[in-house]
């Protein structure tokens, strides 16, 4: 019998539950159940990025701007035998966070407990460490879903999840979980959270976007927050946009063999080593999982650029554009193809702004700042996706900068952009404002910096063309939440822009520039999705322990 079919069957059931659950209600549990395992078994094929990007607000009482400090992980994560995650920076295998209003001792942020998030329990979910209530039907987007509250027994021990899951109601996969993990002793070792899933394929619901916040219990103010952050993730199963490693691109005639997938050689036998040094470049962060395939975000950046050479009568150089799928606010420029944080595409205001960032990067080409061409030898990228962040740098100095800045004036001051650089200026204007209180979000990992104050001499032309910065007007928008514009596919890494209306505002606390917010994902449905799960059965060797900890003392 199809899962839609016994939807129908079981819901008059649902609906009147009395405090034993009914035949009907078991069996539809059991199916949740039954189908949350075989996730877990399925976790253990991939390796995706988790990326964990935090904030912590003033304490109460004090005269400053809402984020106080912010944190920043970044790794591979191998969510199908516990939690176990790889750190790509530096600083990701703990962070200090600040908690003097809450706490009389130093703890640590920890990456693996926010990844944790994305899992409602190790050893997956059943009635004999948990109980189920149903609440009622409800719609998340496109998709028809049954809501549960569960709590974990007396004897499931702490570190297991209680909350309400969200179930899709064809396949009885968990689409959506809000809640928290117990504690053991009252240690705050475990934060709130809502995690999403989104489907991959028919019977594949797969950890996407995870948000945690959590309360100051110590302050006079009510519902006060202590931090708030988010975690993605991504890159379950990226595909390289040019296809180079498949046969299917190599065309074999008789007479002659063609590689189509090659690019053409350039006559110029520097420009051609450059372009090699580009494409390696290119491909092995694109197959690590850090750049989206191109698409429509791509096309619309290109767009710009194309409009800044047209308007000042430049030659198209071959400028392409990519997005970086990392948070941290940041641009460069490798060779000829212009690279943008989704971060800094998800806060920048308007299409002016937009070509601002650009053209700083599209200068650099234009001078000719050269690339290191160390990278077209294909040996240099034969690295472990884990050291690319630490051996790929892209950074310009101080004179190239310079340099590049003055001539991003030059080309706004010639383009359909000169009479509306006021939201560029805002732009700006917000950056030098609230820049220091979020050091790790405007630290570029691989690229130059969003305009600081140092550069504010370079750029006052665009700061001085802007209105007075007002926090308090609610049609003043100087700079976009983070997560605003870009939705990104975790299965394949392809971003698209997000088409839903802009918020009406009813304060000015909701406008929350750079700020991490809560995102209400719209699911949808694949067009092949069925009712049936994938073959893949319980693993008896799972683990079965509590969630990993979020925060260490």
């Amino acid at each position: 019998m199809s899962g839609k079919v016994f939807l129908l069957a079981v819901t008059p059931f649902l609906l009147h539950a009395q405090t034993e659950p009914s035949t009907a209600l078991n069996e539809v549990i059991s199916k949740i159940a039954t189908q949350e395992q075989k996730l877990l078994a399925r976790l253990q094929e991939f390796r995706p990025l988790a990326e964990t990007y935090i904030q912590v607000m003033a304490a109460s009482g004090e005269d400053q701007l809402a984020v106080k400090e912010d944190h920043y992980f970044l790794g591979k994560v191998n969510l199908g035998k516990g939690v176990d995650l790889v750190s790509f920076v530096e600083t990701a295998k703990e962070s200090r966070g600040w908690f003097s209003s809450l706490f009389s001792r130093d703890f640590r942020f920890l990456p693996r407990g926010f990844a944790q998030m994305a899992l409602i329990d190790n050893g997956g979910i059943d009635r004999s460490r948990f109980d189920f209530a149903y609440v009622r039907r409800e719609f998340l987007g496109e998709v028809r879903c049954l809501v549960f509250d569960i709590s974990p027994r007396k004897n499931a021990g702490a570190g297991r999840f209680k909350g309400r899951i969200w179930v899709e109601d064809q396949g009885f996969n968990v689409v959506r979980f809000s809640g928290t993990y117990t504690l053991k002793n009252k240690s705050p070792e475990y934060f709130h959270f809502n995690s999403w899933r989104v489907q991959a394929e028919s019977g594949l619901w797969l950890p996407a976007l995870v948000y945690v916040e959590e309360l100051d219990r110590e302050s006079p103010v009510a519902n006060k927050l202590m931090f708030k952050a988010k975690v993605n993730i991504w890159g379950y199963q990226p595909q390289r946009s040019d296809r180079t490693d498949e046969f299917t691109t190599i065309m074999v005639e008789a007479a002659q063999a063609n590689d189509a997938s090659a690019p053409p050689p350039s006559v110029d036998g520097v420009q051609g080593w450059q372009r090699q040094a580009e494409v390696n470049i290119i491909e092995r962060m694109e197959k690590a999982g850090l750049l989206s395939p191109p698409g429509e975000v791509e096309k619309v950046l290109e767009t710009v650029v194309n409009n800044l050479l047209v308007t000042n009568n430049l030659p198209d150089p071959g400028i392409k554009c990519r997005v970086m799928l990392t948070t941290p606010l940041e641009s460069f420029a490798v060779n000829n193809t212009i690279v943008l944080s989704r971060g800094l595409v998800d806060v920048l205001p308007d299409e002016a702004s937009l070509a601002m960032i650009l053209s700083r990067e599209l200068a650099h080409v234009l001078l000719g700042h050269p690339l290191d061409t160390k990278y077209a030898f294909n040996d240099r990228i034969m690295i472990e996706d884990h050291e690319i962040l630490k051996r790929f740098q892209f950074k310009r100095e101080p004179k190239q900068l310079e340099e590049a800045d003055a001539k991003s004036l030059e080309l706004l001051r010639n383009s359909p952009y000169k009479d509306k650089l006021a939201g560029p200026g805002l732009f700006l204007r917000a950056v030098f404002l609230l820049s220091r209180h979020m050091p790790q979000l405007f630290q570029p990992q691989l690229g130059n910096r969003v305009p600081q104050s140092d550069g504010l001499a370079r750029f006052q032309t665009v700061a001085d063309a802007a209105p007075v910065l007002l926090p308090d007007d609610l049609e003043q928008i100087a700079a976009l939440r983070l997560g605003s514009r870009i939705i990104l596919e975790p299965w394949d890494n392809r971003i698209q822009l997000n088409k839903t209306p802009a918020p009406k505002f009813t304060s000015p606390r909701e406008k929350m520039p750079f700020e991490v917010a809560p995102l209400m994902l719209p699911l949808t449905r694949r067009a092949d999705a069925g009712a049936s799960s994938n073959g893949s059965s319980p693993d008896p060797a799972r683990p079965n322990g509590p969630a990993e900890p979020a925060l260490r003392k």
